[in-house]
Order: structure tokens, then C-alpha cells, then sequence
């Protein structure tokens, strides 16, 4: 049994300690924030679970194995610290860190004190993601060429535009885009950055785009200010991806085929729809309108999730720990810490800091 605590007592802590106690022999035992009233209030809607005055008697307790960082950004790298010099296991939030120079200091610290420790980026875990990723690794879009997402929603909350907390719309929102297409992609070796700043002096929405030797585009948008399609989308030679919406809790995996012309010198002159008699003139609106009910080169496959999503990260933790591993492979702490740096790199080429 792995007996967890949580630092932390915000929306997404809820949620994550709900999906540590679904997961067989995982529980949440122990909850410490700020404030020991909030602490007490968030343990009562758990069985089993106590509130703790302070976060350190909450790292300090020999009863807890593992610690579930959810304290603001600009915290995480310190909790960190203090969980492995206390020899816990460790699940932190993203973004793992604010400076990716801090990511490798936690990386070395970790490793030396044996113990484990993980970025919560729970979507990389979800069925449909993963297996998204492997199929544009293994090359079923064969040579890929461009990459595009988006990621925005209407937040009002407080943390997200407190530079001081660590906040911004890039590594709030942002992160995750960059986060789920690293893996195939890798470091950009070009960067430009086009972020809208608040009064609170954070990046509210930002577009941002990348490129690579290999030829291949990537292009992002994320924002505070609007509800965008939330989506992710492979463009390759035989075909397009799509992830979502949204791309960050969905079960589905949409793959359009591109037809390709095989017979580069056979040349074509497109109709001219104005010579067509009468109402024929009409015929690429009403093609169209067709297109719903016509055959498609569409397919949509679909894949396990339940719940809140959230528990597949868990099960990647005690599988790890239970192993004896100090860090996950979907995940490793080395991907964590350049989505990092890639962030500050975005940041130091404009005037944000």
C-alpha cells in the first residue's frame, strides 16, 4: 500500500486524490495547505485521510510514502527539495519547475537520495494520447510536416495571472502543447514568440511557433481569454491526426487519409463552375453539403478513459516505485526539464521574464 500525501488544496488536487484512492493499493492518508482550516476540510471529504498544520509536518511524517505537489508554480522546486531530503517519492505538478537549471538540480538530488519523482502532466498517460504519439513515431502519417495546436479556456483565477506565483498562459496552458507533441518532435531549433501581456504583467494569450532542421512547422496558440478548439493535429504525407477536442481528455483519435498523386506529370485544368448550365452552376456548394453523408476517408478509433483521467498517472507512480524505478519512461524527468527550458527560451525572446 502506498499511503500518499497532498500539498495542496485546490481544484485539481481534489481531483487527483480522488484518483490516487480509485487505484488499488494507493491511498491518500494526509492533506496539508496554507491554512490547517482548508487542510481539515479538504481531508474530511476523504476516507482515512488527516489535515496537518503546516506542510512540513506533512512531509515529515514517516507514515507517508509518496507527496503530491500542488502548491503554486513558483513553489514547486522548494517542496521538491524538502520531499527528498525527507526520502518521498514525488509526484509535482506541471510545469515541473519555472527554470529549467532548477529541473536538474531536482534530477540529481532525486537520483541521489533513491528516490522517485515525476512531473503530474497527467495527459501524456491517457490510452488515446499515447497511443497518438506511437503511431506518428512508428511513421503511420510516414514523413510528418507540420504540427499545429491550441489550447484555451476563460480563467478567472488569481494564481494563473500572479507573476509572483509563477503564472502566464504558457506555463499554465501552454506547456501542454509543447509537452505532448516533445516526444516526436524534440527541441526546436527555431523560435518565435507573440505573447499578449496583462496588466497583471503575465502572458493572458500567447502564439508561438516552431521549427526544425528537418523541415517540419509547428505552430501553438494558447490563451486565458478564449475558449479555442482544443486540439492537436499531425500533418504527414499520407495523412492528418487529430487529437481532441479536447486533445487533453478525449478517448478518440481521428486520422484522415490524404490521397496522393502518384503521376506528377500528368497535368489537370480545374472546371470552371460558371460555364456549367443553370443550376449546375451551384454544384461545388451542394458537394459540400454532401460531404456528411458521402463515403469518407475518415476513421476515429476509440480507447479506454475513466473516470477524471487522472488515475492513469497514478498507476505510471506505483508501478514505477513498486518496480523500483526512480523515474517513469513515457515521462522521464530529462523531457520535463527541456519543455522547461524550450518555455524559457520562448520567454527570453520577447520582454517577458
Amino acid at each position: 500500500m502506498l499511503k500518499w500525501g497532498v500539498l495542496g488544496t485546490g481544484e485539481v488536487a481534489f481531483d487527483v486524490a480522488y484518483a490516487i484512492n480509485y487505484v488499488s493499493d494507493n491511498k491518500v492518508i494526509g492533506v496539508a495547505s496554507r491554512s490547517a482550516k482548508n487542510a481539515e476540510w479538504f481531508a474530511n471529504n476523504l476516507p482515512d485521510a488527516k489535515g496537518y498544520p503546516d506542510y512540513d509536518s506533512l512531509i515529515q511524517d514517516p507514515e507517508i510514502d509518496v507527496i503530491y505537489i500542488a502548491t503554486p508554480n513558483s513553489t514547486h522546486t522548494d517542496m521538491m527539495r524538502k520531499c527528498i531530503a525527507a526520502k518521498k517519492h514525488i509526484l509535482c505538478e506541471k510545469p515541473f519547475c519555472l527554470k529549467s537549471e532548477e529541473g536538474q538540480e531536482i534530477k540529481a538530488l532525486a537520483k541521489a537520495a533513491n528516490v522517485f519523482c515525476m512531473e503530474a502532466l497527467w495527459t501524456r498517460f491517457i490510452p488515446a494520447t499515447q497511443k497518438a504519439i506511437s503511431k506518428v513515431k512508428n511513421g503511420d502519417l510516414g514523413s510528418l510536416r507540420y504540427v499545429k495546436g491550441s489550447f484555451g479556456h476563460i480563467f478567472s483565477k488569481d494564481r494563473c495571472f500572479n507573476k509572483q506565483l509563477g503564472g502566464g498562459v504558457l506555463f499554465d496552458l501552454g506547456m501542454y502543447l509543447i509537452s505532448l507533441t516533445y516526444p516526436i518532435l524534440g527541441k526546436p531549433d527555431g523560435y518565435q514568440f507573440m505573447p499578449t501581456i496583462g496588466k497583471s504583467g503575465v502572458d493572458v494569450q500567447s502564439s508561438f511557433t516552431f521549427s526544425y532542421k528537418s523541415g517540419i512547422i509547428a505552430s501553438y496558440h494558447c490563451s486565458f481569454l478564449n475558449d479555442l478548439e482544443n486540439t492537436i493535429e499531425f500533418y504527414g504525407e499520407k495523412g492528418i491526426l487529430k487529437l481532441g477536442p479536447p486533445f487533453y481528455r478525449t478517448s478518440k483519435i481521428q486520422f484522415d487519409h490524404q490521397a496522393t498523386n502518384s503521376n506528377t506529370a500528368e497535368k489537370s485544368v480545374r472546371k470552371n463552375p460558371y460555364g456549367y448550365p443553370g443550376p449546375m452552376q451551384s454544384a461545388p456548394y451542394f458537394k459540400e453539403r454532401l460531404k456528411p453523408i458521402l463515403p469518407s476517408s475518415t476513421k476515429i478509433s476509440s480507447h479506454s478513459f475513466k473516470g477524471n483521467g487522472y488515475h492513469y498517472e497514478i498507476e505510471e507512480v506505483y508501478n514505477c516505485i513498486k518496480n523500483g524505478q526512480l523515474e517513469s519512461t513515457i515521462l522521464p524527468l530529462e523531457h520535463s526539464i527541456q519543455v522547461v527550458e524550450i518555455m524559457n527560451k520562448l520567454y527570453a525572446s520577447n520582454t517577458v521574464s
